[in-house]
């Protein structure tokens, strides 16, 4: 993981506890954050994630898996400032600075 890091690559794990088993546990010793997931067709478990990433005071993201047209306006990641690139994007992500909007029609 540290390999990876040096490289300047960010590991956000995409809705983590979809899977409810214990062999699909993520383990945070090997990401960067977790993603909370919308997607009104799946059960996400995102309570789950949310107390893992408070646990290990890891950050977070939000997503709706927007596969469907049904699946848009499910969820949503806003700024108080415009984001202008990926670097600035994930120092929001890092800082807690970004507000998750969650909701039909958004």
């Amino acid at each position: 993981f540290g390999h990876l890091r040096s490289h300047g690559i960010t590991i956000i794990q995409a809705h983590p506890h979809r899977m409810k088993n214990e062999n699909s546990s993520p383990n945070p010793d090997y990401v960067d954050g977790f993603e909370l997931n919308f997607c009104i067709r799946k059960e996400n478990n995102n309570e789950m994630t949310l107390a893992l990433a408070r646990e290990h005071n890891l950050p977070l993201t939000v997503g709706s898996d927007c596969h469907r047209p049904e699946d848009v306006g499910v969820s949503a990641t806003l700024s108080e400032e415009k984001i202008e690139s990926i670097e600035q994007y994930l120092e929001l992500v890092f800082e807690r600075k970004l507000i998750f909007s969650v909701g039909q029609g958004i």
